[in-house]
């Protein structure tokens, strides 16, 4: 694998942690976690295992999703940019409403904050479940074709 496909696959993760919210993260941590197998499946090496890069790279997207998302969630004015492009009023009401809602976002009660905590605590679920994903449609490790793989073999075969 080229490194140009790892800074693309890499800056692709970055750019999914830009825009996230609680209605959007799974979705984008799942494709983040299959984006991760397909790194590790393609450049798993003798001197990096599978193993390794896959710790790697799913400690820097928590790393990036939490680090957006809360600093979203609690208004930070450095990432203000992120919710004036989205068209929201404050991070809150991004994370909480995703343009889709209408909750209250101002004065929030502390069972919100508790019930945002526990959205936070379940994004390695997410991740993790797009890793097996990934590794279901990628394989493991390089040379091993994956469902993806599978699919390319029959239909090339039916020419």
């Amino acid at each position: 694998m080229k490194k140009g496909k790892i800074i693309i696959a890499g800056a692709a993760i970055c750019g999914l942690g830009i825009f996230d919210s609680f209605l959007l993260d799974p979705f984008l941590l799942i494709i983040a976690g299959i984006i991760v197998a397909y790194i590790a499946a393609q450049f798993a090496k003798n001197f990096f295992s599978r193993r390794k890069i896959v710790r790697i790279l799913g400690v820097a997207t928590m790393v990036i999703f939490w680090g957006v998302s809360a600093s979203l969630y609690f208004n930070l004015p450095a990432l203000s940019w992120i919710w004036k492009i989205i068209g929201a009023r404050s991070g809150t009401d991004w994370m909480l409403n995703s343009g889709v809602f209408n909750f209250e976002f101002t004065n929030l009660p502390a069972a919100t904050n508790v019930i945002a905590g526990f959205l936070f605590a379940l994004y390695p679920l997410w991740l993790v479940l797009g890793m097996k994903l990934g590794t279901i449609l990628f394989g493991a490790q390089k040379g091993q074709k994956g469902l993806v793989g599978l699919l390319r073999l029959k239909i090339g075969s039916e020419g």
